[in-house]
């Protein structure tokens, strides 16, 4: 049945350049062949040219297993893993896919940026697959932008970053400069005529749309700086600036040379996202700020209702160890809980509430010493993919681990698990010469638990993609790309070997 409805999505579909029907989902399915064929029909971009061509072979395949995904899983799986895990991943096709995955945004909700008709969490496995397909779609129309333009294709290269990412840190920066002229006009603080406490709630009103769009964007630089390990086997260097202050590549001896948790503990944490025995693994750790900032997964461990009811048990004074394992055991369920060789208690799930959707579906671990139960240890980890799917290397993102007294539950909440759309409920007009102070820069960064420095790294991303944008340049070594290929078109410019 699925498959018919796809061959017939497939014989229905008639694409028009740019006019795509936002009714007809299974139609949008062919998103990586939409593009492709308004650019061919057009003239703006020469098809026959091999490196284009690999470029679109791989957007068309991903947007053409997205369709499946959103019918059934096990296509959108098989699919792209057959395209991502072949021995074509490294080297120059990897460069592709790095570039493809960069045109999507990955925060698949509402932002300050764009309204999303589909979130990607809050519906099951079918609306996710709609929102993924529908995000693959706009970035399918954004490939055909930088195909076609010399400037987008350069300035995008040189920057790291492509050009709806740069509008969308201009956006950014206007917003705080909207926010720097409101807050002006409340006066002096200390003279302000409800006092000080009422200033400042005003304030934290005003960078409240501020603090969300922080987190969008650097969510979306952390993700591309990653990327690249999946994809090319290495960071991205244009995005290390900024994304080293937060994540590091560390090797395997790193990780579990900690004195927090054991090796056996992390080996478990490994172990349970499924990766084969003797398969290399990449691992990317944050810091104590990037945990912060990206959205604190830890928090999501702590404040789980399952952990919330273990350690309910454990203030009621059952701290025994054959408590403390009866009680987890009970709670999380018997193949969750383990014994350690050290005797510790063990516990790996994956918490309910999610940081960010770069750690949608995540494992978390707490482990208690029977012999001291007043604190725990926790850590979170999770295998990178896109959609749900492996991509590329093995990579894996770590938590630093991080050790806390026994949680006390003073009363039980109802939380919200859906993520919230954080628009900003405002519309901003496109301002040109937009300067923000430093006095600005700082609030931003101190309410974002960020340093100045990193708020400045952000903005700098969007100036050297105007610069070279203005100044792009078209290499000798391009030009002869395209020749030898046979395309014989100089009017078309993509850089496809990194974009």
């Amino acid at each position: 049945m699925k498959s018919k409805i796809i061959l017939d999505a497939i014989k229905r579909f008639k694409p028009e350049p740019y006019n795509i029907s936002k009714s007809d989902v299974v139609g949008a399915g062919m998103l990586g062949t939409v593009g492709a064929m308004a650019a061919q029909k057009n003239d703006v971009v020469d098809f026959t040219d091999i490196e284009t061509k690999d470029v679109v072979k791989g957007m068309a395949t991903l947007g053409a297993m997205t369709v499946a995904g959103a019918v059934g899983s096990k296509a959108l799986k098989s699919g792209v893993q057959k395209l991502t895990r072949s021995k074509a991943s490294r080297g120059d096709f990897g460069s592709h896919k790095e570039a493809g995955v960069s045109l999507l945004r990955n925060n698949l909700q509402e932002d300050f940026a764009h309204s999303f008709a589909v979130p990607f969490y809050g519906g099951g496995k079918v609306q996710q697959g709609l929102s993924a397909l529908t995000e693959t779609l706009m970035g399918t129309l954004r490939s055909v932008e930088r195909f076609s333009s010399p400037a987008v294709s350069y300035a995008s290269r040189q920057s790291g970053i492509p050009q709806f990412f740069r509008n969308d840190i201009m956006l950014y920066k206007q917003m705080m400069a909207e926010a720097q002229d409101n807050i002006a006009k409340l006066g002096d603080p200390n003279k302000y005529k409800d006092g000080i406490d009422a200033y400042k709630k005003i304030v934290k009103a005003e960078l409240k749309p501020v603090n969300q769009a922080t987190k969008v964007l650097h969510n979306k630089i952390i993700n591309d700086y990653s990327n690249n390990v999946i994809f090319k086997g290495t960071p991205k260097k244009e995005l290390e600036k900024y994304a080293s202050q937060f994540v590091e590549e560390v090797s395997y001896n790193t990780l579990t040379s900690n004195n927090l948790l054991s090796k056996q503990a992390i080996d478990n944490l490994i172990d349970i996202q499924g990766v084969k025995k003797g398969e290399p693994i990449r691992y990317l750790q944050l810091n104590n700020k990037g945990l912060r900032q990206g959205g604190d997964v830890l928090r999501g461990i702590q404040f789980d209702s399952r952990s919330a009811k273990w350690f309910e048990s454990v203030n009621r004074g059952e701290k025994s160890s054959e408590k403390l394992l009866e009680n987890a055991k009970l709670i999380f369920g018997k193949k969750l809980v383990r014994e350690l060789d050290t005797g510790e208690i063990q516990i790996i799930f994956s918490p309910t509430r999610k940081g960010n959707i770069d750690w949608g579906g995540y494992a978390g671990t707490i482990v208690v010493d029977p012999k001291n139960p007043s604190h725990i240890t926790m850590m979170a980890n999770d295998l990178r993919d896109l959609f749900s799917i492996k991509l590329g290397e093995t990579v894996m993102n770590f938590s630093p681990a991080k050790k806390i007294p026994m949680p006390e539950v003073l009363k039980n909440v109802n939380i919200n698990l859906k993520p919230e759309s954080v628009s900003t409920g405002r519309k901003y007009k496109p301002r040109k010469n937009v300067k923000v102070k430093d006095e600005t820069l700082e609030r931003v960064a101190t309410s974002a638990n960020m340093a100045k420095s990193d708020i400045e790294n952000m903005l700098e991303l969007a100036e050297k993609y105007d610069k070279s944008f203005k100044n792009y340049e078209i290499t000798s070594e391009y030009i002869a790309s395209r020749l030898g290929a046979g395309a014989g078109i100089l009017g078309v410019y993509a850089l496809a070997s990194e974009d």
